[in-house]
């Protein structure tokens, strides 16, 4: 008997509070173990002699905060007039750092000369200056690269002359390539002397390149990103016949560069962020949506960004869903109607190099809340991002190799609201087993003390494993509504006092040997606020609720 008793008495405080608090518009969790602690199952001896047996089973006074698991912390807020908010939130979302979007490919050039030697007697010396340039070359077609300051990477500088004379060096001079600390251009040597007489020379050296930054005259020129650099030939007089002019080639090589900082004008790079959330407090209903209050409802939109170039956000997709009420999907315009969904965030200027500059977005006049009246249960996101979205060369950009985009978002719900005829169901286990065959009928009291301000109609059903309907808890005698608290009118919108009712559910014994085939309860709820007003919930509602139970005994079933 003690096991038929408990398995009621979870059942009903189920069905009573599970959904009298999903008109709460929040989770029915926890409450069984409050309840089982104010059980005194001592009362409940074995039925020997009594042919009805009364038991109070729970006297309680329950709060909104009980209805909550710890996880629930994560959502539930308590404003600062006490009024109840729900706060759902995706995961927090990264873009790629500047690293991954701005890759310095690995890239060889190769540079023919004609080269024409001045003539310098026996005994003399004499030198040349000839520049030449090559270009760096980027992703992506229109990138201005300003300065590059490099944490790794390989220069290398080979090449091939013709040469005849006995002794000349080659002074490689890249007035852009500045090293780190000492401020020194990058200087390579190369000996060009032929007293041999070969015909081809061959020359080769490299550089690290984390040791430098790159540095481009981008000023009036037609071709940005070129490296200049000067050939300056150091020639010894000799014998031999100046045979200009020379044929040289001159090969340059560039990989596995890396940058820590980057300056310039990086026109449209594009990223993307996507995810959706869950509305959990929906997730019972299977008809109905609610009327939300003016402003109820906010999409909030927070952006960290430490990119130094102007970036535009556009929500392609953007939508409310309920698998159950139509028309199923709702499109969210943050603007209201005929407005672009494309925002602009915060960046931070050159002085601020290293720092985050923050953007927040409450997008709350908008058709957010004809997405409620679905009853919703995912919210989906998608954004694409541009970098430069107006397209001018003339400005500059910067991004050190870790500057990235951080997002959040969040569906941020104040419990303002009018319900009409919402409706709720869940499925529970049920068994009554040999063990109870000397129960002969049961009568539940309920009485309810309720200060929310919610009316709710309930009704169990009982089935089969295979759900087809045995019997229901309640019959069209008995009543089935527990009466919500009565509200005061605007702007509070608060229970100003609570409303009392007492609920009789008597189960004969004709029905009570029906329901021990059972093996499933559908629990069922149609919920509406006070009078289908709109109500506000606060944290020091309460309801106050006592169970008894009277358990009739078939004492011919101990013979």
């Amino acid at each position: 008997m003690k096991k038929l008793l408990l398995n009621f008495v979870n059942n009903q405080q189920r069905l009573v509070f599970q959904f009298s608090l999903a008109a709460l518009l929040v989770f029915f969790i926890a409450a069984c173990a409050k309840f089982e602690e104010s059980i005194d199952f001592d009362r409940i001896s074995d039925p020997e002699w009594n042919p009805d047996l009364a038991l109070p089973l729970i006297n309680s006074s329950l709060i909104l905060q009980d209805f909550f698991p710890d996880s629930a912390a994560n959502f539930f807020r308590i404003n600062e007039d006490s009024s109840i908010s729900l706060v759902y939130n995706g995961k927090q979302l990264f873009s790629r750092t500047a690293s991954e979007l701005i890759r310095i490919p690995d890239q060889e050039n190769t540079i023919p000369a004609l080269i024409t030697l001045p003539d310098v007697p026996p005994g003399f010396k004499d030198s040349l200056d000839i520049p030449l340039s090559f270009q760096l070359v980027t992703d992506y077609n229109g990138q201005r690269i300003d300065s590059l300051i490099l944490k790794s990477g390989i220069f290398g500088m080979s090449g091939s002359c013709n040469l005849n004379m006995n002794q000349v060096i080659l002074r490689m001079i890249f007035l852009g390539f500045i090293h780190k600390t000492s401020g020194n251009q990058l200087v390579m040597n190369f000996d060009l002397s032929n007293p041999g007489g070969q015909q081809e020379i061959n020359f080769s050296q490299n550089a690290n390149f984390g040791d430098y930054k790159m540095i481009f005259d981008n000023q009036g020129i037609s071709e940005p990103n070129m490296v200049n650099f000067i050939l300056r030939f150091v020639i010894s007089g000799d014998e031999n016949a100046n045979l200009s002019p020379y044929n040289f080639e001159f090969n340059t090589l560039m990989e596995d560069l890396l940058f820590s900082s980057i300056y310039g004008y990086f026109g449209n790079l594009d990223f993307g962020f996507d995810d959706s959330i869950q509305i959990t407090v929906f997730d019972k209903n299977i008809a109905g949506g609610i009327d939300v209050g003016q402003n109820a409802i906010n999409i909030v939109v927070d952006v960290a960004n430490s990119m130094g170039l102007p970036i535009q956000f556009k929500a392609t997709e953007i939508w409310f869903h309920s698998p159950v009420n139509e028309p199923y999907y709702t499109d969210i315009l943050l603007f209201g109607p005929g407005v672009e969904n494309i925002f602009d965030v915060t960046s931070p200027d050159i002085s601020q190099a290293g720092q985050i500059a923050r953007s927040h977005f409450d997008f709350r006049n908008n058709n957010i809340e004809d997405a409620f009246k679905i009853a919703p249960r995912l919210f989906y996101y998608k954004f694409d991002c541009e970098t430069n979205p107006e397209n001018n060369p003339e400005i500059s950009n910067f991004l050190l190799d870790d500057s990235r985009l951080a997002l959040d978002v969040f569906v941020q719900f104040e419990l303002f609201a009018a319900m009409r005829k919402y409706s709720v169901q869940d499925t529970v286990n049920f068994n009554l087993n040999e063990d109870q065959k000397e129960l002969d009928h049961i009568l539940f009291r309920l009485n309810v003390n309720n200060g929310f301000p919610f009316d709710a109609k309930m009704q169990v059903y009982f089935t089969d494993e295979n759900f087809v309907m045995i019997d229901s808890l309640i019959t069209a005698n008995e009543t089935t509504i527990i009466e919500g608290a009565p509200v005061s009118g605007p702007p509070l919108y608060k229970v100003t006092g609570p409303a009392s009712e007492i609920t009789d559910v008597f189960v004969d014994s004709e029905r009570f040997n029906k329901l021990k085939s059972a093996k499933k309860m559908l629990l069922r709820t149609q919920i509406s606020t006070t009078n289908e007003q709109f109500i506000k919930l606060y944290s020091g509602y309460k309801m106050d609720i006592k169970i008894g139970v009277i358990a009739g005994i078939d004492i011919n079933s101990n013979n």
